[in-house]
C-alpha cells in the first residue's frame, strides 16, 4: 500500500473575515472530497483569512495514479478564481 499526502498553501482573494474563509474553504472541501475521494482537512493558518492550509491524503497501491490524482487536484485547484496556488509539498509513505 502507498500514501501521499499533499499541503497546498492558498492565497485567498476578496476575503474580509475568517467567516468568508469558513465559507470557501468548506464548499472547497467539499468540492474536493466529491469529485477525488479523498480526505481533506485544513492544516494551518486557522485565524489568518487571507491565507488557507489544506491537506489531502490519498491512498492507493500504485504510485502513478496518486501522482496522477495528485496532478488533477492540483489542476482543479488551479481552476479556481477565488484564491491562487502558493506553494505544493508532498509526502510519500
Amino acid at each position: 500500500m502507498k500514501a501521499l499526502a499533499i499541503e497546498y498553501r492558498l492565497r485567498l482573494f476578496s476575503v474580509d473575515s475568517l467567516k468568508e474563509k469558513r465559507k470557501i474553504r468548506q464548499s472547497l472541501i467539499k468540492r474536493l472530497q466529491n469529485k477525488f475521494h479523498i480526505s481533506v482537512a485544513e492544516t494551518g493558518e486557522q485565524d489568518s483569512f487571507h491565507v488557507l492550509v489544506i491537506a489531502v491524503a490519498l491512498v492507493s497501491n500504485d504510485y502513478t495514479f496518486l501522482r496522477k490524482q495528485a496532478a488533477a487536484i492540483e489542476s482543479f485547484l488551479c481552476s479556481y478564481v477565488e484564491f491562487e496556488l502558493l506553494d505544493v509539498e508532498q509526502i510519500q509513505v
